[in-house]
């Protein structure tokens, strides 16, 4: 049913994004055929219902006379149930989240909204620069001794990635639904890329004008890079193909990328959301014409410089991690959790649900063969074997946590 409420717009056409398994729905109508309705019947009313239901999903009608509100489902009543909470993290009394370290407290569990990594490219990266945060804060505090320090940090990335797992209502396969489910106010919080977090937070407001959603770049847990243009070997038109390339690093250009629709060298209907390379754009008159104002990229001290040596072999590898640690195991991994949760975090269950040891620096973080290599069947039996050891270790948490229950009361 989430199909029929992920819409970002409330008209009649919502009423029409529906499941395509209707027939599980059936084993819940069995009473009424037991209580001597016939299916004809039932497919009778449930299609006067279905074709009810359709009208009501819009905000072109206000509210309807009273004693009409007061007896049947109209669109002011059907809007609340397809309502959002733009002021979720108010109602959690949490403050916005500044750093990747924040998304792993205990307060925000169940309300996180995650993406699997095997699925995305820009999701695995993302899960990439937190590792890599963590292993750089590790060598600054200890650059004396390197190796055991990134180990440090290493092993410190995978347990934040843990920790945050573990308050994710979900793994999704789209990478664009965080920043919408976050602005619906179906989770708190979530991990994008700027350019989807900024545009759904253009797109999404309250009815006062305050932002269902703010864009947050973590504190020493960021990078920039750019992206990519080229012309093709062999294309029919090289010679505009080449012109169109350097009309992207134009002045004019570059300004499209981050400028207001409507204004001067602004798109006409939609903003890109996107940052300029060229440092000479981002002086004031033109930053506060722009969907992003303040921005200083180049003058941000709080990025960090991706270093490829670090984390970049290890891509591929932490993209099975995340599966087999936090996904194939999530229902595992959320139960421990509340249960540790419930008895104040005692200190030998996080012990036993935060032991990486499985996964070391000095394999893993180096590109794990049996994760990354050609043979599927000997990445396949690697995965299960982790995984396995990650669920046994998830339910041994939850049972010395329950005991600390038992023994508490």
């Amino acid at each position: 049913h989430v199909t029929h409420h992920s819409s970002q717009r409330y008209n009649l056409s919502t009423a029409l994004r529906q499941s395509w398994t209707p027939l599980t729905s059936l084993p819940f109508y069995i009473p009424v055929f037991l209580l001597g309705f016939t299916p004809v019947q039932w497919a009778f009313v449930h299609g006067i219902n279905l074709v009810y239901q359709f009208w009501i999903h819009t905000e072109a009608i206000d509210r309807l006379p009273r004693p009409v509100e007061a007896v049947l489902n109209t669109p002011s009543h059907h809007r609340v149930h397809h309502g959002s909470n733009p002021q979720y993290l108010d109602r959690l009394h949490l403050p916005s989240p500044e750093s990747w370290c924040d998304l792993g407290h205990p307060a925000y569990a169940n309300t996180l909204a995650l993406a699997d990594p095997t699925k995305s490219g820009s999701v695995a990266r993302a899960f990439e620069l937190l590792v890599q945060s963590e292993m750089l804060k590790a060598l600054e505090s200890d650059p004396q001794n390197r190796d055991a320090a990134l180990a440090l940090g290493w092993t410190k990335g995978l347990r934040l990635i843990q920790r945050m797992a573990a308050n994710a209502r979900y793994f999704t396969d789209s990478a664009s639904k965080i920043p919408q489910d976050v602005g619906q106010g179906n989770a708190a919080a979530g991990m994008c890329i700027d350019f989807y977090g900024r545009s759904f937070a253009h797109e999404l407001s309250s009815d006062d004008d305050k932002p269902r959603i703010v864009w947050i770049a973590p504190e020493a847990g960021t990078t920039l890079s750019a992206d990519p243009v080229a012309v093709l070997k062999g294309a029919p038109h090289a010679e505009i193909a080449q012109r169109f390339v350097e009309f992207c690093l134009s002045r004019e250009a570059q300004q499209l990328w981050f400028a207001k629709p409507g204004t001067e060298y602004g798109p006409k209907f939609r903003a890109l959301h996107r940052m300029p390379i060229r440092r000479d754009v981002y002086t004031p008159e033109i930053v506060a014409h722009s969907t992003m104002p303040g921005i200083q990229p180049y003058e941000d001290t709080g990025n960090i410089s991706y270093q490829r040596e670090l984390t970049g072999a290890a891509f591929n590898a932490l993209r099975q991690i995340v599966k087999v640690m936090c996904i194939d195991s999530h229902e595992e991994m959320k139960s421990a959790w509340k249960a540790m949760i419930d008895a104040n975090m005692p200190d030998d269950a996080l012990e036993v649900f935060s032991d990486v040891s499985i996964l070391p620096h000095q394999i893993a973080a180096k590109g794990d063969p049996d994760f990354d290599g050609s043979d599927p069947l000997k990445t396949a039996a690697h995965s299960e074997r982790i995984g396995e050891w990650f669920r046994a270790n998830y339910r041994t948490a939850e049972a010395i946590a329950k005991a600390k229950q038992t023994i508490g009361h």
